[in-house]
């Protein structure tokens, strides 16, 4: 028997797989004795964007360097700011959607083969 997944479901199954790839990479890539990193100070991006529930990087502008997509649960918004220096220390804002009930996910990824990062959301709601 020939069975398809919807959209949602795939989706919502790529999102999961690549959560799970991702654990599996920080655990294989933890140092077997504890070590001190140094870490920058911290970079807030933008202090009003209430209620995210994912942040994610990927170029996904294509400047060849990370950018941040984010999903906010709290006001519907998917969004992604370009990292405008290429530093970190400078962004610009892009609403992808602002009207996405109860956002939940977002994800940069090559959905359609073209080699340029698209992004992937998902929400609570149907």
């Amino acid at each position: 028997m020939n069975r398809r997944l919807s959209k949602e479901n795939l989706v919502w199954l790529t999102m999961r797989l690549a959560a799970l790839i991702l654990c599996a990479i920080w655990t294989l890539n933890l140092p077997a004795a504890a070590v001190e990193v140094p870490f920058a100070a911290p970079q807030t991006i933008d202090g009003a964007f209430d209620g995210a529930r994912a942040v994610a990087t990927g170029d996904i502008d294509g400047d060849g360097d990370l950018d941040v997509v984010a999903a906010s649960g709290a006001n519907g918004t998917v969004r992604f700011w370009g990292n405008a220096v290429g530093d970190g220390t400078s962004w610009s804002a892009f609403d992808i959607d602002t009207s996405f009930a109860a956002a939940r996910f977002a994800l940069p990824m090559d959905v359609d083969g073209d080699g340029a990062f698209d992004v992937v959301a998902a929400s609570d709601t149907v």
